[in-house]
């Protein structure tokens, strides 16, 4: 198997969007058995270093964004940010 990485242009320096990337994808590939819904999210809703999703209840919601919180750690990287709209929520992931 043979991976060739693309130019993606961010202004004028050389980025390592590509590589990170395809890394961060085969990590999270080992977790849709285990978390799949957030291994889900992270692999369709993961722009650049951030995660835009949504769930229909506060559980959900919990859930996922606890799964993929674990999915990032088991890789070494970090879910910092989390928005919520509900306060008592925000106050559970923190």
């Amino acid at each position: 198997m043979t991976h060739r990485f693309k130019r993606v242009l961010f202004g004028m320096n050389v980025s390592l969007f590509p590589p990170s990337a395809t890394r961060r994808k085969k990590h999270v590939e080992q977790f849709h058995s285990e978390h799949p819904i957030a291994a889900s999210f992270l692999d369709f809703c993961l722009y650049g270093d951030d995660l835009i999703a949504g769930e229909d209840n506060e559980h959900n919601a919990f859930e996922v964004s606890c799964g993929a919180k674990q999915i990032m750690q088991k890789g070494g990287m970090v879910l910092r940010k989390c928005i919520i709209n509900k306060s008592d929520l925000m106050d559970r992931w923190k």
